[in-house]
């Protein structure tokens, strides 16, 4: 290993016990092998401690930054980047699995597109035993993952290999946002750098009931319900209502229903008039707002208004509409046979 590596690996746990294991054996066998593993352990107090001695007298390449106390992800993410090194950052949880290429083909991709700064991928979702349950994918170009960013994270989050300057320029993680802090840095440097998701699976995401996602989920919600408030105000540069947001992100908010398929057509149009989008984005985009449209309309059904937004579907792509109706219906119909 050089004296500064290449890659930095960055991951956080807080009484991870059960899957640190295999998210560390993940890291430690990949076919890269110029990284350093800095583990930043945030006050755990089951058996992760242990774990990680064992994995520091095997392994050279762990770095183990103890805390005395649970301080969050944001100080801790923050922590791993201050000790840092390399050229390229990689994050990781605890856990999740890193599939044994993953570090050579994003440091392959970082340095063939010298001008793109964020780079992820697509993931398959795993349950707590590790049986998969199904593929998670974003899109892949950066006026697409812009798009998709006024809306919600693009982004997974583990998956990332960025330059470390990115996060230097970005000053880090912030604690604004609780449990968005990825989705706040995105949307602080996507106009500063080139976002790109690989369309292939390189991570294996656990799902369990002591996901962050899954037990702070209204903080969640809320960060992220703000974070995209901000960015479509920067965007359209007018006010954009909190119940306005909630609708875009397929809320039930009857008092917007009429005024949120405007403002999603406005920022189609916005995207036209000051992004380089080629044909097959704005295929893309067209699906993407009749999708959006369709299921304001169902979401709405018993609203008279709701027909006029279904018809403003059709105007931006005519099957669409029609395989999300069926597919509601299909849903009524089984419901009402299985009560």
């Amino acid at each position: 290993m050089s004296v500064s590596p290449l890659v930095s690996v960055i991951m956080p746990v807080y009484n991870g016990e059960r899957f640190l294991c295999e998210a560390v054996d993940s890291i430690l066998s990949q076919t890269f092998r110029d990284f350093e593993f800095i583990v930043i352990d945030d006050g755990s107090a089951d058996n992760t401690p242990a774990i990680l001695r064992q994995y520091c007298r095997k392994d050279g390449r762990i770095i183990w930054l103890r805390k005395s106390k649970n301080e969050g992800i944001v100080a801790a993410l923050n922590s791993g980047l201050d000790h840092a090194r390399g050229k390229y950052i990689a994050r990781m949880d605890a856990d999740d699995i890193s599939l044994p290429e993953r570090l050579e083909k994003q440091v392959r991709y970082l340095e063939s597109n010298l001008g793109t700064g964020v780079l992820g991928s697509s993931a398959q979702i795993i349950d707590q035993q590790g049986k998969p349950l199904f593929v998670v994918r974003f899109p892949e170009t950066h006026a697409l993952i812009l798009w998709s960013l006024h809306f919600h994270c693009p982004i997974i989050h583990p998956t990332v290999m960025a330059r470390r300057d990115f996060f230097l320029r970005a000053g880090g993680y912030r604690s604004s946002w609780p449990h968005a802090e990825d989705y706040d840095l995105w949307a602080r440097m996507v106009y500063q750098s080139i976002f790109h998701n690989l369309g292939e699976v390189l991570l294996q995401l656990r799902k369990h009931d002591a996901n962050i996602t899954q037990t702070k989920s209204v903080l969640a919600l809320g960060s992220s319900l703000s974070i995209s408030q901000e960015l479509l105000h920067s965007l359209l540069r007018e006010n954009v209502s909190l119940e306005l947001v909630k609708v875009l992100h397929n809320a039930d908010e009857p008092r917007a229903l009429m005024s949120a398929p405007q403002v999603l057509i406005r920022i189609y149009e916005r995207f036209l008039e000051h992004f380089n989008i080629d044909d097959d984005e704005k295929a893309f985009l067209r699906k993407d707002v009749a999708i959006r449209l369709t299921r304001m309309a169902v979401r709405h059904f018993r609203d008279p208004r709701s027909l006029v937004v279904l018809i403003q579907a059709f105007r931006y792509h005519p099957i669409v509409p029609v395989i999300i109706l069926g597919r509601s219906v299909n849903d009524k119909i089984k419901s009402m046979l299985k009560w």
